[in-house]
Order: structure tokens, then sequence, then C-alpha cells
């Protein structure tokens, strides 16, 4: 049962007046509006240490006694719990873990980036075993370890309502992340899973490859995980070709994927790339800081030509030259259903940056604002004249390998512009846009008849 906001108030601020610790401004008033308004509590608490009122004085163990007392002698209805960057502890977690097991109403909890350990981690995840409302836990930043990451296992045999778990960057080692891997061949419930950067310390190739191996199996059968992080997991393209693109052409359901960040270059992004050209459900497919190099750039186009429903992808830092490029904005003259592209880091040539320009609705032809874009964002090498050769091509030739520690030549592969070129682009006239001011992370400008190339960085 609801009672009034004032009774909440009151406790709350005598809580602080006793123990002689500060009340948080926000808190106090949305608290004090609902007061005065005739309303009720509201039905969520934002106290992340990353706003700016608690940037110097973050939250600990004693604070979380203070908000979570007057919640359960004054019944009060909480929905969301955001303590995200806090400096809260296995104390403050074992306080949490104690109101879980009575509370019927929480439904999100966020505790990313504090210090909480896995004896805190524990007692959280055995509070689940009892509560049947939550649905969303974000514990990433933390410290999991393997007892933390075998206990989130054995919670997810018995919970039911979970939905959404965020364990990215939380120190957990590859027993857990098999451990997870195994129970969630059987679970029904949950949806969205990020284990992203987490390994084991020393680096293993054989436990990397012991993971892919379970995590991917488990893909095969569980057709429920459709949203899945898995960045800089140090997988490669062994793991990319034999496991993960199996498990994505068996597994249909699949909506989000994201492999940011690990040893993919050019055979595992072909194989990831090609087991999604029919596949019906994929929204988005994000494969950031890999080398999947020309060869990777004409895989993108051939499944963009096949597949019509990817929404979003991300092949920024990739390793990419013009030849590449331009086969992608060959594909987008026909494919009209992805909105949302990450191209910069890689190299454009004089023809990719002509071809793209109309499908990001440029170039814009502005000499002060190319000028303070060209200051400010544009990186040497991406200014291009209009006889078709970059004016530091030589220079950039011999230093490709510093630019791009991971790519791999292939005395084998046919990645030039003659080998890759395509059929003439239409002109420009008749290039209708392909993407919003927002959508794309580059931009295109002319300065006397010069196209160029910057970048356009994206609030997410």
């Amino acid at each position: 049962m609801t009672l009034p906001i004032s009774d909440y108030l009151d406790s709350y601020l005598q809580l602080c007046d006793e123990r002689n610790v500060f009340t948080v401004p926000s808190l106090r008033r949305s608290l004090q509006n609902a007061v005065d308004g005739g309303g009720q509590v509201p039905d969520a608490f934002h106290l992340s240490g990353t706003q700016s009122e608690l940037s110097l004085t973050r939250l600990n163990d004693a604070y979380v006694d203070i908000l979570l007392k007057p919640l359960v002698t004054c019944g009060v209805v909480l929905r969301e719990l955001d303590l995200s960057c806090n400096e809260i502890g296995d104390a403050g977690a074992m306080q949490i873990a104690a109101f879980l097991k009575d509370d019927v109403v929480l439904e999100t909890l966020n505790l990313r980036s504090n210090t909480i350990q896995p004896p805190g981690i524990i007692a959280l995840a055995r509070s689940l075993h009892i509560n049947e409302h939550l649905r969303i836990l974000n514990l990433g930043g933390n410290t999991i370890g393997s007892t933390g990451g075998l206990e989130l296992a054995n919670m997810l045999q018995l919970n039911s309502t979970l939905t959404t778990l965020l364990l990215d960057s939380a120190n957990l080692p590859t027993p857990g992340l098999i451990a997870l891997s195994t129970v969630l061949c059987n679970n029904t419930t949950l949806t969205t899973l990020d284990i992203s950067n987490n390994y084991s310390t020393p680096f293993s190739r054989v436990a990397t490859a012991d993971f892919a191996a379970h995590f991917t199996k488990m893909l095969e059968c569980n057709f429920n995980l459709v949203d899945i992080a898995a960045r800089k997991l140090r997988m490669d393209d062994v793991d990319a070709k034999d496991r993960w693109a199996r498990a994505i052409a068996l597994n249909l359901r699949i909506t989000h994927l994201d492999l940011t960040a690990n040893n993919i270059t050019r055979d595992g992004g072909v194989a990831i790339l090609r087991s999604c050209h029919l596949h019906p459900s994929l929204l988005s497919l994000k494969l950031s800081h890999c080398s999947i190099q020309d060869e990777g750039a004409e895989a993108v186009a051939q499944m963009l030509y096949n597949n019509f429903a990817l929404q979003t992808l991300h092949i920024d830092h990739n390793a990419i030259t013009g030849a590449g490029l331009t086969l992608i904005a060959h594909a987008l003259l026909q494919n009209h259903s992805l909105k949302r592209l990450r191209l910069w880091g890689n190299t454009f040539s004089t023809a990719a940056c002509e071809l793209w320009a109309p499908l990001t609705g440029g170039p814009s032809v502005n000499v002060t604002t190319a000028d303070t874009l060209r200051a400010r964002h544009v990186r040497p090498g991406a200014l291009f004249p209009p006889d078709g050769r970059s004016r530091v091509s030589a220079k950039a030739k011999s230093s490709d390998h510093h630019r791009h520690p991971n790519h791999r030549s292939n005395s084998n592969s046919n990645s030039n512009e003659e080998d890759l070129a395509p059929p003439p682009p239409p002109p420009n006239s008749l290039v209708t846009p392909r993407f919003r001011e927002g959508d794309v992370d580059v931009v295109f400008y002319a300065v006397e008849g010069v196209v160029c190339v910057a970048h356009r960085p994206i609030v997410v």
C-alpha cells in the first residue's frame, strides 16, 4: 500500500539529520514537489554518482540504509532504483539483497560501477531465488569473480522473471562465463545479456576458445536470448568462423549482436557477415574496432544486397580502404532498410568520398564551416584533391601498418581498387540521401571543389 509521500520525506530527512549526512538535493526536491502537489512518491530514484550534485560525495553503504529503511516502514512503491557509479560495497549490497527478499514492486536495479565484491554479488544473487519481480539487473563494473559468477548461474536456474542481465567489465573469468552459458541453455526468460570485457587473467587462448564453444552452443538452442553484447572478449577468427557464424545461421531469433573490439579480422568477419545474408530478425550488428578489411567490406555489400531487416551496422575502425567503402556505397543504393551506420576510422579514397557524399545529404559547401571542421575533426590524409590522388597517398602507403596495426596482408587477396571496382555510380543529382543527420558518423563537405570527409560524433 502506498502511503502519503510526506511520510517518506519526513523519515528520510530525520535519518539524514540523526546520522549527520547530507540530503540529495534532486531527491529532496522531487519529494517536496510531490508533497506540495498532493502527489505520491516518485516510482524511480535516479541517484547515479555521475550527477553533478554527487560527483564529490558519492553514496556509500551507510546511505543505502537511509534510502531503503523509509521504503520499508512507509510502504512506498518504488519500481526503479539507480545507484550506479557510487561507492557501495558488500555491506550496501547485502542491505539491498535483504530488501529484495521482501520487495514485490522493484523492477529495475542499477548497481553499475560500484565497489561490490563476490560476497555482495552472492547475496544479491541469492535474494533473486525468492524475488519474482525484478526484471532488469545491472552489475557491470563491479568485481563478480568466479564465485559470484557461479552463484549468478545458480540463480538463473531458479529465477523465472529476470529479462536483462548486464555483467560487462566485471572481472568475470572463464569459469563463471562457462557456467552462465551452461545454465542459459534451459533459461526461457532472459532476453538481454552483456558479458563484454571479461576474460581470465593472465590471458589464455584455450580458455577463450572454451568459452566461445560453450556460449555459441547455447545460442544454437536458446531462442529467447536475442540481445547479446560480447565486446572485447579476445575472440579471434577461429571463434568467428567455426562457432559464431554457425550460431548466427542457426539462431534466427537474434535481434542485436555486438562483437566490437574482438580480434576478428578478414576471414572471421567474412564468415559472420555471410551468416547474416538472409537472417530475418537481426536488427543491429556491431563489428567496430575489428579488422575486416576490404574483403570484409565486400561481404558487407553482399549482405546488404540480401538482408533487408538490418537497421544498424557499425564497421568503424576496420582497416577498410576506398575500394571496400565504394562497394558498400553501391549496395546502399539498393538497400533501404539500413538506418544507422558507423564508418569513421577507415580510409576514404576520392571516389569513395564523391560516392558517399550524396548518400549522406552532402557535400555541404560552406568554406567557414569546412575550415572549422578540418581543424577540429579531420585526421591527416582524409582530404582528397579533385585529381583522384590523396595529397598524402605516398606517405599513407608507406605507413599503412602504423594506421592499422591489425591489418594482415594476403598475397592472394585482391583488395586493390581495380579488382574490387564496381560499376560507375549514378550522377549525384539522382542519388537520394540514405541517412539523416546524426545517423551516420561521417560528414562530407566541399572546399574549392574538393570533397572532404570528417568525423561527426554521435551521441548515444
